[in-house]
């Protein structure tokens, strides 16, 4: 069973909007939005797994929906969780959520593209990231 690596990348998300001083009170939520959320936000959700068995490797997909005010707005959010994601080096978790998680690295995959939700007609932008996650703690 693989260790699950959306708590950190939640985290590391979280972390970097704070550090951007943007988007500081965007919700940032694993599977769906909250009740009361509303845009701007920022929705992960696994997209599949591929385990590499000899290696205690798995590679972790996840689609991140990045939700604004307006198209602009989204591509702007979209870009701050690219920079969070894409290309970022070796690191274990720490966190209750991802305690001894170790991600080997993670990558963005499929670059944003743009939407509107269907039910809500909130402007998104739908990227796709990777991540080489130890399949036990470390």
């Amino acid at each position: 069973m693989a260790r699950d690596a959306m708590g950190l990348l939640l985290d590391e998300i979280r972390a970097y909007l704070q550090a951007s001083g943007q988007f500081t009170t965007a919700p940032v939520r694993g599977g769906e939005p909250g009740p009361n959320d509303k845009p701007p936000m920022v929705i992960l959700t696994h997209a599949s797994q591929i385990r590499a068995r000899r290696t205690g490797v798995t590679t972790q997909r996840f689609n991140a929906r990045s939700y604004g005010t307006t198209p602009q707005s989204a591509s702007q959010l979209a870009g701050l969780v690219s920079d969070a994601l894409h290309d970022v080096g070796p690191r274990v978790g720490s966190g209750a959520e991802c305690n001894r998680t170790g991600i080997w690295s993670t990558s963005e995959e499929v670059g944003a593209q743009a939407g509107r939700d269907p039910d809500t007609d909130w402007p998104y932008e739908l990227a796709v990231y990777n991540a080489q996650v130890a399949a036990v703690g470390v």
